[in-house]
């Protein structure tokens, strides 16, 4: 985690999906599990790889919400 804060600096939020899933009803339980969750301003939710290059390519600040998913606690930004 601290290689991606690293990266995207404080441009970028992390929490687990439990403790944010229901400030995100656009995004069901089981979507969470499955991927990493990258949550725009506007709501707009990307999963996975493309949240991932969405994060990373924000050279301007941009703040969002990462969500980590899965039990596993894997992690995005």
């Amino acid at each position: 985690m601290e290689y991606w804060k690293g990266l995207t600096g404080d441009r970028v939020d992390d929490a687990p999906f439990q403790e944010v899933d229901e400030r995100f009803l656009q995004v069901s339980g089981e979507e969470f599990a499955a991927a990493v969750k990258l949550i725009l301003l506007d709501g707009e939710a990307r999963s996975g790889a493309h949240a991932v290059v969405t994060a990373l390519a924000a050279e301007q600040a941009m703040d969002a919400m990462v969500v980590r998913s899965g039990s596993r606690g894997r992690y995005v930004v």
